[in-house]
């Protein structure tokens, strides 16, 4: 028995949503990254930063900080490299392709 089986999750509603930053570095609120300010920080250029940024805001963070945080752009372009458990793909609609927006898990960045 796993906690992210049983987690609950919240999520926007639409990839639409998602209005982060596309470049640029950000600081990722304790809430969601518990650790020091150096390690919470992260550079939107570099491609494993942006998707450990994800992988941490989709696992931990609320709809209001995924909106914030996580770009339309990037996730869909990092979703690919992301690891998801199965239950994620009974989430997926012609509205979100992705399912992640539905049912938010913790996943591991490939």
């Amino acid at each position: 028995m796993f906690i992210a089986d049983h987690k609950p999750y919240l999520a926007p509603d639409s990839l639409d949503d998602l209005k982060g930053p596309y470049e640029g570095i950000f600081i990722l609120p304790h809430s969601v990254c518990w650790r020091n300010e150096e390690v919470r920080t992260f550079d939107e250029t570099v491609d494993v930063e942006h998707r450990c940024a994800s992988r941490d805001l989709i696992s931990e963070g609320t709809d209001e900080q995924w909106r914030d945080f996580i770009d339309k752009e990037l996730l869909i372009q990092d979703f690919p490299h992301f690891y998801l458990p199965e239950k994620i793909g009974h989430a997926k609609t012609a509205h979100n392709p992705f399912g992640v927006l539905h049912i938010k898990c913790c996943f591991t960045v490939m």
